[in-house]
């Protein structure tokens, strides 16, 4: 990224696009980031998507990324949609992101199991996901994170075994 658009994604100067019918827990997962870091309520863009097309909440994501495009870090968004069932091409938004140095994170909760998913063709900056939608598992269910290998050399704000040194991982100091 270009030093400008560093300086831009600074947490407390930055905004974070979502869908307005994403999945309640993802909206509040965003509300409570921009809360617990004292940002701008406002920060958190939600696309109209009430006309329940595809195409035209895709436009809408897109254009909100356009007229946002100094402020906005992050787009963050199902692949499948939890209300309508709606499968979202990345295309247009994935273009978006990348012209203007915008995050991409997708939540394939309500897609796994149900659509086939390749995270090297999605070209994403990340993926979550969880088991507990279409592969039928319940709480206590298996959860992942995708990072794309482009930000492997990114340290990890929260460390755990796989974010250390693996010549760490071997010491048993007791």
């Amino acid at each position: 990224l270009s030093i400008r658009r560093q300086r831009q994604m600074c947490i407390r100067d930055s905004k974070i696009i979502m869908r307005s019918s994403e999945f309640t827990s993802d909206i509040l997962v965003s509300q409570s980031w921009i809360e617990t870091h004292k940002i701008d309520p406002n920060a958190l863009l939600l696309a109209d998507v009430s006309d329940k097309i595809p195409s035209v909440a895709t436009s809408n994501v897109v254009k909100l990324i356009e007229e946002n495009k100094e402020t906005v870090s992050i787009v963050a968004m199902s692949l499948v949609s939890s209300h309508f069932s709606h499968y979202y091409e990345l295309d247009q938004i994935r273009q978006a992101c990348k012209k203007y140095g915008i995050l991409l994170f997708i939540d394939l909760a309500h897609s796994l199991g149900c659509v086939p998913i390749n995270l090297t063709e999605l070209d994403v900056d990340a993926a979550y996901m969880s088991s507990s939608k279409y592969m039928n598992s319940g709480p206590g269910c298996v959860g992942a994170i995708y990072i794309n290998p482009r930000h492997t050399g990114v340290k990890p704000g929260l460390r755990g075994w796989f974010g250390t040194d693996r010549a760490v991982l071997t010491m048993q100091n007791p």
